[in-house]
């Protein structure tokens, strides 16, 4: 964990930062993606869904996740699923910014991409959602507020879902 204070304007505001992993499918690692080294295209996976809900559906028209026509990516995916892995971990980072104000808390942004002051940078196309906010009133007026940050995947949030629209 890392934690750095860091002056906001006329606050100050201390960040914690933790690593962890998450459990995520297989399906989703890079390695399948279009610029991964075992692609899969959109019609093959379609294909994975029907056989896997039915291996003798029709319209597959003899198709099977290791048969000559399928790609070396369905292949490897099908050899990673018979060997019983579904999931990998992927390495995550949580951010947590905590600020002390007179201003109330706010919820705008709560699952949306943000973008937040003194954030470290992400590499890969990742970025910040905003995925919780916790608030405690001290004293009369003054607010403790801490907004938890989660960072993304290689390429970032999908924006047409997590983003204002």
């Amino acid at each position: 964990m890392l934690r750095y204070t860091l002056l906001t304007g006329s606050a100050e505001a201390t960040y914690t930062i933790t690593g962890s992993v998450s459990q995520e499918p297989i399906g989703t690692h890079p390695m399948f993606g279009s610029d991964g080294s075992y692609s899969i295209d959109a019609d093959e996976w379609k294909n994975w869904k029907l056989w896997e809900a039915d291996p003798k559906d029709p319209e597959l028209n003899g198709w099977k996740p290791d048969c000559d026509d399928a790609s070396e990516g369905m292949k490897k995916y099908y050899a990673y699923r018979n060997r019983g892995v579904d999931d990998y971990l992927l390495g995550t980072v949580t951010m947590r910014v905590t600020e002390e104000g007179q201003s109330q808390p706010t919820l705008d942004g709560l699952g949306r991409i943000q973008s937040p002051a003194g954030a470290p940078s992400l590499p890969d196309g990742r970025n910040w959602l905003l995925v919780g906010v916790d608030a405690e009133r001290v004293g009369t007026s003054t607010w403790k507020v801490t907004r938890e940050y989660r960072a993304s995947g290689a390429g970032g949030w999908d924006a047409e879902i997590y983003s204002k629209t």
